[in-house]
């Protein structure tokens, strides 16, 4: 009886798991898409995605301490498309970047298949020295 307790107890928060939470009232946030890339490209812009987990500590810690901040938010908004990937629902984009942890930061060139620079974990003060 108590396996089966702990059993429905996993099942249940296995369930419920979304990516680390991440503040996207504004749209800054784009989806993993053809479209998303489109428009990079239409715009001359790179894409930046944020590929992160529920279960992941230091996702929470960058969305908390990076992603957040309104300076990062000011200039990535004028130089890139903000992408942000649940890496539990999109097993295809997170087996090909698993070798960096997560948090993984990917900037793209001009399409899902051109990326530039993969990173773990950035600052604040990391994105804005870079951009």
């Amino acid at each position: 009886m108590i396996r089966i307790g702990v059993l429905l107890l996993s099942l249940l928060f296995a369930v419920g798991a979304r990516a680390a939470p991440i503040e996207n009232g504004d749209g800054f946030w784009s989806e993993w898409s053809d479209a998303t890339f489109a428009r990079a490209a239409a715009e001359k812009k790179f894409v930046v995605v944020s590929l992160q987990s529920w279960w992941c500590r230091w996702c929470h810690v960058m969305n908390r301490e990076t992603w957040s901040n309104a300076e990062v938010r000011g200039v990535l908004k004028d130089k890139f498309i903000p992408v942000y990937v649940d890496q539990d629902s999109r097993p295809d984009i997170s087996q090909r970047y698993e070798r960096w942890g997560w948090p993984a930061t990917i900037i793209f060139g001009a399409g899902p298949h051109r990326d530039r620079q993969t990173a773990r974990f950035f600052t604040r003060r990391n994105i804005s020295s870079r951009c």
